[in-house]
């Protein structure tokens, strides 16, 4: 039996048949989503999404990976669903389009987070865990190896060596993989300046950002925020 560790912001789905369980759940919260196979077949643009295979796909082609939504996502993620929730207890006519809407809507996101993906992590190593979910919490902060270790009770050594063969990136790679996924989401969802932006990421200031922005997209925030705004509706 596979055992794996959550965080805040962990997306996993069971399929049919599948029998899974909690231990240690302290206050869990969850948010379930059952689909009937008739849902995905209306659907059929969600199978050429990079998280179908995820998700749904055979479950022995599929690679001991968890989708994670960072906190500005989550936050956006939550909105979403809750937003089903109420117009499904409400029921005002017409509800029923509202709350598949606001699904398709959480599906579309999750499945494009499949680049946010992290593999499975047992109880061992719950520890490199906790210190994602705090980098993820506070992205403004500036974190050193020094604090992330100590937080974790390691080594500076240990602590990377640990990180790099869990997540394939050293802790200041994936601290900085963060802070962009969560700059690209507030060029999209938000009016705030590059500065703004920047301090809310961590980068400081704006110069810093649009530079680093830069080197990892090949464009800078400018033009990614133009290029989401101008996306054709379909």
């Amino acid at each position: 039996m596979r055992t794996n560790c959550l965080i805040q912001g962990d997306i996993f789905s069971v399929q049919l048949n599948e029998q899974h369980s909690y231990e240690c759940g302290h206050g869990l919260v969850l948010y379930n989503i059952f689909l009937r196979p008739e849902f995905l077949e209306k659907h059929p643009g969600l199978r050429e999404l990079p998280g179908w295979q995820i998700f749904f796909g055979e479950r022995t082609n599929i690679p001991d990976t968890m989708i994670h939504f960072s906190a500005a996502i989550r936050a956006r993620g939550i909105k979403t669903l809750e937003r089903a929730v109420a117009e499904f207890e409400e029921r005002e006519p017409g509800y029923r389009m509202v709350v598949e809407a606001q699904i398709l809507d959480f599906l579309v996101t999750a499945m494009r987070s499949s680049r946010m993906k992290r593999p499975e992590i047992g109880e061992a190593r719950f520890s490199i865990l906790q210190s994602i979910a705090m980098m993820e919490e506070n992205p403004e902060q500036h974190f050193t190896l020094e604090q992330l270790a100590k937080f974790c009770k390691m080594s500076i050594p240990a602590y990377t060596q640990k990180f790099r063969s869990t997540l394939g990136l050293s802790p200041m790679q994936y601290l900085q993989k963060i802070r962009l996924f969560q700059v690209q989401h507030y060029l999209a969802a938000t009016g705030l300046s590059i500065g703004e932006i920047a301090e809310l990421t961590g980068f400081c200031t704006a110069n810093y950002l649009i530079k680093i922005f830069h080197r990892e997209l090949g464009i800078t925030p400018a033009q990614y925020r133009k290029a989401r705004r101008n996306l054709p509706v379909k």
